[in-house]
This record gives structure tokens, sequence and C-alpha cells, in this order.
């Protein structure tokens, strides 16, 4: 970001012309004799000093050649901001401002043994870096796509979470699915 530096710049900001009716870009419309809307120099300055002032208050000093400096500044002036991440897959994640962690895992499946005991472990797809706050999991009988009851979920560490479930038929495929809160 930086303020234009192209031939015609003005070397100081000039003063703005009174405002006008407040309003909305349009293309136009010839055949019906609306005009497009002019981008003029008012405009343009005040987006431009906007931004720079974002930079500013993120004590980053303005650079032709760099492209991520607002978003530096952001990160600067809001720091839980750099530390969010999410993956919006399955299994995903994200991670909230202030340190929160939600995590889900759909359709984790496994086969249930001659004892009718289906057992899974999930590794999430980030660690906690504290702790384990809550869970929630359900599974499903594959085949006739059946709640079939209760998961034990055996203690979660910060880095996965064994999942069982008794009762199931042999051979039965269990998909568990669920979601855990941390930080």
């Amino acid at each position: 970001m930086h303020r234009i530096d192209s031939a015609g710049a003005a070397t100081s900001l000039p003063a703005p012309a009174a405002a006008g009716t407040a309003g909305y870009w349009t293309k136009g419309d010839p055949v019906s004799g609306v005009q497009a809307t002019v981008i003029d120099p008012d405009w343009l300055n005040s987006v431009q000093e906007e931004l720079l002032a974002v930079l500013v208050a993120g004590a980053i000093t303005p650079s032709k050649t760099n492209r991520a400096q607002l978003l530096a500044a952001l990160y600067g002036l809001f720091p839980g901001m750099a530390s969010t991440g999410r993956a919006l897959t399955n299994p995903g994640y994200i991670r909230l401002p202030g340190g929160l962690i939600l995590q889900w895992v759909r359709n984790k499946t496994a086969t249930a043994d001659s004892s009718g005991a289906a057992s899974n472990t999930w590794a999430y797809p980030v660690t906690f870096p504290t702790a384990v706050l809550g869970y929630s999991y359900t599974a499903t009988n594959e085949s006739t796509g059946t709640d079939v009851g209760r998961v034990q979920a055996l203690a979660p560490n910060l880095s996965y979470h064994q999942l069982l479930h008794l009762g199931a038929p042999s051979g039965a495929a269990i998909a568990f699915s669920g979601f855990i809160v941390g930080y």
C-alpha cells in the first residue's frame, strides 16, 4: 500500500468538494439516459487515506512493493486474528479469536467385532494446546442409516479421542460423528 505517486498526483491532500447525495455505484444505462458513476479524486483520496490510516495505526510503514501490509496491520491491531485458522473439511476445525477451538468429524467408521463392540480413534485436525472443554458424539449403523445409541467417548486427550460403541451387530459398519471444543 502506498499513496498514489503517478504523473499528475497532487503533492498535498486537496480540500474535498462539498458533499453530494450519498449513493451507490452504477454502470449506467445509455438507453434510458442513466449516467455511469464517475470516479472522482475525492472518493479515491478518501479510500486511500482510510486504508493508510489502518497501516499507521498498526505501525506499518507504507511500501509500494509489499502487498500484504493491510493484513499485517490488522494482525498487529487485532492479535487474535493472526492465530485463527480453519479447515472446513471432514474432519475439520475452526480456531476462534481468544483461543477457543471447535473441531468435528463425520462418519469416522469402525466395524463391530463379534462381541458387538466398534471402536475408533479420532486424531484431531489440530492439537488443543491447553484443555478439552466438552464433546458430543453419535453412532450410526451405515447399512441402515439408523442411530445405534450411545457412544462411549473415553477420556479425551489434547490430540485424539478414543470412541467406543457397544451392542452393534457383529460386522456392522458403525459411523461415529461428533463435535469437540477446547482451547
